[in-house]
Parts: structure tokens; sequence; C-alpha cells
């Protein structure tokens, strides 16, 4: 940068600073409120931040900022402007868990708790561009700043209308962040450039635009939103590159996508039976079957099932369809994890507004099911009456006083509505329903029961399966 491009405003109060709610940390901020909630994401990495601000102040590197009306939007120092703005008002953490550790540090320095700041601002879009992006190159000899991952900076570059290297699988997780979707920030954009070919694309429900190059949807929006939380998903988790790297592989793979969301895998006309549940990671046939375990889904064709038999099979004219991937090692079973929602953010979209069940979420997080089966189960059972609740009143559903009838109501809503599809619907009227032997779930009369008798003891698999289960419902209760 030109540091004529730039001029200091001293004194600054924090409280006239806003978050960007564009910034590649945040992505889609809607409010002041989320775009806190979005950088907490990185709870950790945040407190550590908050720690040293508030023993050792700020550091030298300026935070930039841009004019806006009366007050100022950071352009770079959006971590370090939340670390003040939750050290200066522990009210504004949405997580209730952590407000603790804020007013702590706030009471044990609080003369090193600045209320005002030095920033440099400028009205140059492209000198603020040149100056972010040389900050977080990460090269230099260590001059820069912390490191954008390439998905951080396509995100910018996006935003800011700069060229980018990676733009197709940039625009197609930016959309799906803009839809409600979590994309983790280490989303390997930089890999999946050619997976994200115009065809690809076309399959996955969009249309480049020839007039701008921007994504535009082909396809029903929920079956769009279907197929990029799988997409985003699998490639956050347990799908490599490897997988889709030809052509061939990469065909496969969408024409498995499609098929969970109830698509033909050459045409957009949905099939009679949808399939599995959506968001479920694909699992292959396993060469010899595997035990079904305690409260699997065996209703289709979900990581939890076992395969059907060969001799099972409807005979056909045409010869049966190739296996989504290539025989793989056996993977742990889904049941057998230690937390929840498994080792990422369970990508539930509840607005910062909500922080009962966004603390809900985070305190779920924190604790191991192996060990804590009854304390998870509790909580889910909050999550799932919070999430129902919340939809209920969106939509002006009446409340039955029955948790059971109440979300078997909004599913059947949902359903009508394109939010589940019929699989999804049957295990969540499964779940909600009178309990069966057969089904060997854990029910909602079940959890109801896990507080008030003592002969009612969960185990982790049942609850790790029941997520797994009413996770769609969940999920599509916050959704907009």
């Amino acid at each position: 940068m030109s540091r004529n491009d730039f001029q200091e405003n001293t004194e600054t109060p924090i409280v006239d600073i806003l978050l960007d709610t564009r910034n590649p940390r945040i992505r889609d901020g809607s409010d002041q409120a989320d775009c806190i909630a979005r950088i907490l994401r990185k709870e950790d990495q945040l407190k550590a931040l908050m720690k040293d601000i508030a023993e050792n102040g700020l550091t030298t590197m300026p935070i930039l900022v841009k004019p806006k009306d009366d007050k100022w939007v950071v352009m770079d120092g959006n971590r370090r402007i939340t670390s003040l703005k939750l050290l200066n008002d522990p009210s504004l953490c949405p997580i209730e868990g952590l407000k603790p550790f804020i007013e702590s540090l706030r009471d044990k320095h609080k003369d090193n708790i600045i209320k005002t700041i030095d920033v440099l601002f400028s009205t140059n879009d492209d000198a603020i561009a040149r100056e972010v992006l040389a900050r977080h190159s990460g090269a230099q000899g260590g001059i820069g700043q912390l490191n954008w991952n390439a998905y951080m900076r396509t995100v910018f570059q996006i935003n800011n209308g700069h060229p980018v290297d990676y733009k197709r699988p940039g625009q197609y997780a930016l959309w799906a962040e803009r839809s409600g979707i979590i994309v983790d920030e280490d989303f390997p954009i930089t890999s999946l450039q050619r997976f994200f070919t115009t065809e690809n694309l076309e399959k996955l429900g969009f249309k480049v635009d020839s007039d701008n190059d921007n994504l535009v949807m082909a396809l029903p929006e929920h079956l769009v939103k279907q197929m990029a939380q799988i997409v985003l998903s699998d490639f956050s988790g347990d799908i490599k590159v490897d997988d889709v790297r030809t052509t061939e592989k990469a065909g496969e793979y969408i024409n498995s996508v499609r098929a969970r969301v109830g698509l033909n895998s050459n045409s957009n006309q949905a099939e009679a039976n949808d399939p599995v549940i959506r968001g479920a990671s694909p699992i292959p046939p396993a060469p010899t079957p595997t035990p079904t375990p305690p409260g699997a889904n065996t209703t289709g064709t979900g990581q939890n099932s076992t395969p059907p038999s060969a001799n099972s099979a409807t005979p056909t004219s045409n010869p049966s369809p190739p296996p989504p991937y290539p025989p793989q090692t056996p993977m742990t079973p889904a049941w057998e994890r230690k937390r929840l929602f498994g080792s990422r953010a369970p990508q539930i979209p509840i607005p910062a507004t909500e922080k009962k069940a966004l603390n809900i979420v985070v305190e779920i997080r924190n604790l191991d099911v192996k060990t804590n089966p009854i304390a998870v189960a509790m909580l889910l059972r909050g999550l799932i009456e919070i999430s129902d609740k919340f939809y209920r009143a969106k939509h002006g559903i009446a409340d039955t006083n029955k948790l059971a009838k109440n979300v078997t109501t909004s599913a059947n809503h949902m359903h009508t509505n394109g939010a589940l599809n019929a699989s999804e619907l049957d295990i969540v009227t499964r779940f909600s329903g009178v309990a069966n032997l057969q089904d060997n779930l854990l029910h909602i009369e079940a959890l109801q029961k896990i507080m008030h008798r003592e002969t009612h003891h969960p185990n982790y698999q049942l609850v790790n399966t029941l997520w797994d289960n009413v996770a769609p419902f969940v999920k599509a209760c916050w959704r907009n």
C-alpha cells in the first residue's frame, strides 16, 4: 500500500467501530451480534486473544477501517475489535458459559481495557484490498499477520470485486454460507477447483450467468441447499479430493448426491422414493454384512444401514449401477464417536439472538457422550424442544402441549413445504411416535422418562444414533 492512501483517526470509540459483516472470518453476518457469534466459532482462539489483549494491550499493527455514515467499519482487525467489545461489555457475548471468563479478565485487568483506539482509514477500496491481502499473505519473511487460508482469501476477493483464483468453489461455498449453511474455514477450496466445473455445477443445481459470471440457481432452492449441505459436509470430513479427482469419479459422486435428495442421475425429475437422510456422509458398501447398531436407521441407504442382500434385489433389465465409491477400509461406526456432533460444528444455523439454543449446542460439544450419555440426552431433548418451538412460532403452528405431537406436526409442515424429504419425515415421525421395539430407536417418550425414572439409562450409541436421525429436523427448524 501507499501510506498516502490512509489517514489516522485518533481516540476512536470502540462503540463507534462496526464489525464487517462480510469479513472472511465472518462471511455473512446478519448483524453485529451475529458477527460476534460467528467469530466465536473459534472460541479457544478468541479466548487466547482476549487474554493477551487484557494482559498486554493491543499489538502495534493498526486497525484498518472504512468510514460509513457516522461510524467506522473494520476492514482488518475484526477479531481484535470483537475482543475489545467483549472486554468492555461482556453482555454482548452470546455464549453464557463464556461470560464469567470475560468478566474475570475485565475485572483483573480493568486498567488495560481501553475504550478508544487509533485507527487508519481510507476511502480507496483498492488500497484497502491491497493492504489487507498483504497483511494476511503469510509471506514477507514473517512480516505478515495471521494467515488467511485460501477460502478466506477467496471470500475477501469475491466480496470486494477482485480477481479470484478459485472462483467457482468460492462462489459455491459463499452461496451456501449466505443460505445458512456453515462452511469450515479450512474447506479445501484449492483442491476442488477442477471439481466445480460448469457441468458439475449444473448437476448440483447452478448455471453460470454469462453476463456477470455469477452462479444462478437452476433447481428448486430446497434441493440445491440439501445437495450443498452434503457436498460441503463431505469435503470438510471423510471424503477426500482423490475420491473425485477423475471425471468418472466426480460424476459418480455427484450422482450419489443427487440420489440422496431424490433426483435422478441424468435428469432433474425427482424419483418416486426419497433416498437416505440428508447430510450423512456416504459409506462404501462393506464386503460382508456388518452388525446392525443399536437404533440404526435401516430404512434407506444411510450411513448406519446394513447393506441389503444381493438376493433381495429386484431384477431389472438394466445392470445395477456401480457403487458411488470403490471399496475402502471399513470406517469406525458413526455411533461409536465420543462427541454427539462429531469433531466439527453441527451446522445448525441458529441466529445470534437465540442465546439459550446456542449455549446448549456449546455445552453438548464440550461433553463426551460416552461418559455423559444422560447429560447429553437431556441437552439434546432441550435442543429439540427449543428448535421445534422456534419453527412453530415462525410459521404460526399451534402448540399441542405435547412435544411428540408438536414435532410430528412441524415435520409434516416441513415435508409439505419441501424442507424434509420422505425418508427424513419417516424417521422423525417414528422418533416422535409411540415407541416400537422393532425400531430400536430412542423416542421422545424415552427422553422424557430419562429424567423422571431411575430405570431409564440411555447408552451413548443410542444417543448418537438419535442425533443422526433427528439432525435434518433440527437444522430445518432454524433455516430461513
